[in-house]
């Protein structure tokens, strides 16, 4: 959290969420608004190459997931990931030290969605889901044996 976890919940704010552990949103608190590309960057990524796009975002990605758990667990499944989605350039492009800083404050659910951007028209969503879903399960591994500790 909150590198995985959706928007938050507006309503449990306010106590009243209906939906309970059926919620799409996130539960937990959050403390500031998820960082963004802004305007100028969003039209620098779209004005690459897409090769070279993809090549940026693949190794923040990398970055992103490795900082999270740098498990050979997790480099194994970005590498499983990388290779769905036909990551051949490994070369990373030059770009600007603000939209570097602005891809790395961002969470690891925004990168994902503009890499899923950047990489249409091919379908990647598959991919994208397998490597939150192995993600959420190191997480909830990692964190275990810490709740099983505070009984």
């Amino acid at each position: 959290h909150p590198e995985l976890c959706a928007k938050p919940c507006l309503h449990v704010a306010a106590g009243r969420c209906s939906n309970g552990d059926r919620c799409e949103y996130c539960h937990m608190g959050h403390s500031k608004k998820a960082k963004q590309l802004d305007k100028r960057d969003r039209e620098v990524l779209r004005a690459m190459p897409q090769v070279m796009a993809e090549s940026l975002l693949l190794h923040v990605l990398r970055e992103k997931v490795l900082l999270i758990d740098p498990s050979a667990e997790s480099a194994l499944s970005f590498d499983r990931f990388a290779a769905v989605c036909g990551a051949g350039n490994t070369t990373l492009p030059e770009v600007g030290s603000t939209m570097r800083r602005s891809l790395r404050l961002m969470t690891l659910r925004h990168l994902l969605a503009v890499f899923v951007s950047v990489a249409s028209p091919r379908d990647v969503s598959d991919a994208v889901r397998a490597l939150v879903g192995a993600l959420h399960v190191r997480i909830q591994a990692l964190s275990a044996p810490l709740s099983a500790g505070a009984l």
